[in-house]
């Protein structure tokens, strides 16, 4: 009985204990669910805003190739006219090449900023993919976690029932025993009587038998 009272008890020890630890993984697995969001949330922000920045370099393409297709548009229809206005005509070049150049330079930081948001999102996506890892193995811990505390339930349920069937047949070898104490009682007062009673048969036949044996010498006297 004892030693089943305490394997029921490290049992119940050991339950806590994987419940808690299940708990602890459910918490830290619900972390990783808000991390693996969180950053899902970001790589989407970064996505449009990379689609963003790629139609505005898409625009800003079409925009130059319009603006050379006007330049040489402009370039053959006045080239003539070029010939007796060269100042203006410098004008409009030394412009039109600004314009270009500032167009160039605009792509090009567009570019290195496409470059700069696809590292960003080959990083997040690498950090999403070892944090889906972390919580499959947390979800796995978890689901071992609770078979396990299930399985010490269950045993805990079989020591219980077997405690109470140990508990029951003690109690009935108790009541058996009060019941045999109490007949060892009776019978031990009962025979306290028959010996009391012998005693009192011993000291009368003893008092007899003195009695005989002075009559016996009286009438030996007697005679």
């Amino acid at each position: 009985l004892d030693s089943s009272n305490h394997i029921k008890s490290q049992l119940a020890t050991q339950c806590e204990d994987c419940r808690r630890r299940l708990e602890d993984e459910e918490r830290r697995r619900s972390a990783l669910e808000t991390t693996v969001h969180t950053l899902e949330i970001d790589l989407e922000s970064v996505r449009v805003q990379l689609e963003e920045e790629s139609e505005a370099r898409i625009d800003l393409e079409r925009q130059l190739s319009k603006a050379n297709g006007d330049a040489a548009m402009w370039r053959s229809k006045y080239e003539a006219e070029c010939q007796s206005h060269i100042d203006e005509v410098e004008e409009i070049r030394r412009k039109l090449a600004a314009k270009t150049a500032e167009y160039e330079e605009t792509i090009e930081g567009l570019m290195n900023k496409c470059t700069a948001l696809e590292k960003q999102k080959s990083r997040l996506q690498s950090e999403v993919e070892i944090l889906i890892i972390d919580l499959e193995k947390a979800n796995n811990t978890a689901l071992t976690m609770q078979k396990r505390v299930e399985q010490l339930e269950k045993i805990n349920i079989e020591i219980k029932t077997k405690y109470d069937e140990l508990n029951v047949l003690y109690e009935n070898v108790q009541r058996d025993l009060r019941i045999k104490i109490s007949e060892i009682q009776k019978l031990s007062h009962e025979y306290e009587k028959l010996r009391e009673q012998k005693d009192l048969l011993v000291r009368e036949n003893k008092k007899i038998q003195d009695d005989l044996h002075e009559v016996k010498n009286q009438l030996s006297d007697v005679t």
